[in-house]
C-alpha cells in the first residue's frame, strides 16, 4: 500500500507543480501530476473522483487563506476556438515567510527569532513534527 501523503506535502507539491508552470494549467493537469490527487483521480470510481477534487478545492481556498495568490484564469486554446479555466502561481508574486524555528519542548512564543529581519512580514513556526515535509520539500 503506497505511503498516505500528508496534508502539508500535497500542499507543497501543488505549490510548486503550478509555480513550474508558466501557463495555467488544468484541474485535470493538477490531478493526473500531483502525487496527493494523482491516486485517486486514476481510479474508474466516480466517487473517489470526486471526493479528490473536493480535496483539491478545500486546499486550493485553504492555501488562498494562508496568502498563496493561486489564481483562477480563463483561457483560449485552438487560436481561440477553445475557452478553459485553468489556475496560475507567479513566482513574482511568491515570497517566504519568515521561518522561525521551535525546538523539541519549547513554547512556540519563545522560539529564537534571528535579529535583523523584517517581522512585519508573516511567520511560519517550525516544530519538529514539521521539519520531516521540510525535507521532502528539499529533496
Amino acid at each position: 500500500m503506497p505511503e498516505k501523503i500528508s496534508k502539508a506535502q500535497r500542499w507543497l507539491d501543488l505549490v510548486v507543480f503550478l509555480l513550474r508552470h508558466r501557463l495555467p494549467v488544468t484541474v485535470e493537469q493538477i490531478m493526473e501530476n500531483v502525487p496527493g490527487y494523482a491516486g485517486d483521480w486514476a481510479t474508474e470510481d466516480e466517487t473517489r473522483r470526486a471526493n479528490v477534487r473536493r480535496k483539491f478545492e478545500r486546499d486550493k481556498d485553504e492555501l488562498r487563506a494562508v496568502g498563496i495568490p493561486i489564481e483562477t484564469v480563463e483561457y483560449t486554446v485552438s487560436y481561440g476556438r477553445e475557452e478553459l479555466q485553468g489556475y496560475q502561481l507567479k513566482p513574482r508574486q511568491m515570497y517566504l515567510p519568515n521561518l522561525v524555528v521551535q525546538r523539541a519542548g519549547e513554547e512556540a512564543s519563545n522560539a529564537q527569532r534571528p535579529s535583523g529581519h523584517d517581522w512585519k512580514m508573516p511567520t511560519v513556526t517550525a516544530t519538529p513534527q514539521t521539519w520531516s515535509a521540510f525535507a521532502r520539500a528539499a529533496r
